[in-house]
């Protein structure tokens, strides 16, 4: 009877290692936001600025053919009111690709906006970087796959 108890004991102890690795799989059948930005840039040859929005995807472990969209949510009116936008939708969809173990899949994804008025650089790196003002999501038919807050902005004008 001891001898069952122990058995048993073992048996469990390496279905709960088995179900944790299982668990860990799981989390990689969905592409990962791995970076994401927002810069301010000047169009060359005029006065016009634009707020360049992008995002960096990571497809490694991912199931093949999986189709994605990828759109910036502008949560702050100050913002959004700047650039007449509230979401900005990228065009292009997505498939994530079968990477070999070890392999890397990076998919960039960007769309830039004019700033439309008067804006203070300050405000919009404040709005940005302390206030969730921005969220990229990854989404299909169905649902939002990931989102993450943007915290990140770039100044990138010639100065």
């Amino acid at each position: 009877m001891r001898n069952k108890i122990i058995f048993l004991t073992y048996l469990s102890i390496i279905f709960i290692f088995l179900s944790a690795c299982g668990s860990e799989n799981e989390k990689l059948k969905y592409p990962v936001i791995e970076s994401a930005s927002v810069e301010i840039n000047s169009v060359e040859g005029s006065d016009v600025e634009v707020l360049h929005f992008s995002v960096e995807i990571n497809d490694y472990g991912n199931e093949p053919e999986q189709e994605y969209n990828v759109r910036f949510v502008i949560q702050d009116t100050h913002i959004s009111d700047l650039i007449a936008a509230e979401v900005i939708e990228i065009p292009e969809t997505f498939k994530t690709v079968s990477v070999p173990k070890g392999g890397v899949h990076f998919i960039s994804a960007a769309d830039f906006r004019e700033i439309k008025g008067e804006c203070k650089i300050g405000e919009i790196k404040k709005y940005i970087e302390n206030n969730k003002a921005v969220i990229v999501e990854l989404y299909d038919e169905d649902r939002t796959i990931t989102q993450e807050v943007i915290t990140t902005f770039v100044d990138k004008r010639e100065k």
